[in-house]
């Protein structure tokens, strides 16, 4: 299930964008997420690779150390490189998370969710990346709290490959014309 904490307003590079991506269908609601959700998802991917880098720094510390031997006497001193060699390969995973988590935080910012007359789609700005769900993909709409304008929210779950898309989407985007929208789509 995704939360996506959406923003009002689309800077005009997204607008672009979509408009791009929407030719030939009628908008009939954009919302662009804040990021916040993700951005905590990415902040928690940099810090389990940060700590598993941290753990087997020594490794690559040990490796350093033998090439330097190496490089003194001309050979490498016999045995033990299994557990060097897993040392390393672990800090060298623990970084590609570090990335992957700053990739999830860029991302964040530059995600769009859009209702057209033909389907409800994700926009992932400077990514020429759609995720699209038509109108049979469209399994429930929900409101929820919908009388509180500060907790309202508008789940959404639609079929995705071998499973179901949760997503739940709150903020400050006009949830009404979202509503709207995902009523006259799945008519």
């Amino acid at each position: 299930m995704s939360v996506v904490r959406l923003a009002g307003d689309l800077p005009p590079e997204l607008e672009s964008e979509l408009r791009n991506e929407t030719a030939g269908e009628t908008l009939k609601w954009a919302g662009r997420t804040t990021g916040s959700p993700e951005q905590l998802e990415g902040i928690a991917v940099i810090a389990a690779g940060a700590a598993i880098a941290l753990m087997n720094a020594p490794g690559i510390l040990s490796i350093v150390g033998m090439l330097i031997d190496f490089a003194g006497r001309g050979q490498i001193p016999a045995g033990g490189y299994g557990p060097i060699g897993a040392s390393a390969l672990a800090f060298f995973a623990g970084l590609a998370l570090v990335v992957l988590g700053l990739r999830l935080m860029s991302v964040s910012r530059r995600t769009v969710w859009a209702i057209t007359d033909a389907r409800l789609l994700r926009v992932i700005g400077g990514r020429n990346a759609c995720c699209d769900w038509r109108a049979a993909d469209i399994l429930d709409v929900r409101r929820l709290n919908w009388d509180d304008p500060i907790r309202r929210a508008l789940a959404v779950t639609a079929r995705e490959g071998r499973g179901d898309m949760g997503l739940v989407m709150t903020g400050k985007a006009d949830l009404e014309a979202a509503d709207r929208a995902l009523a006259e789509l799945t008519a």
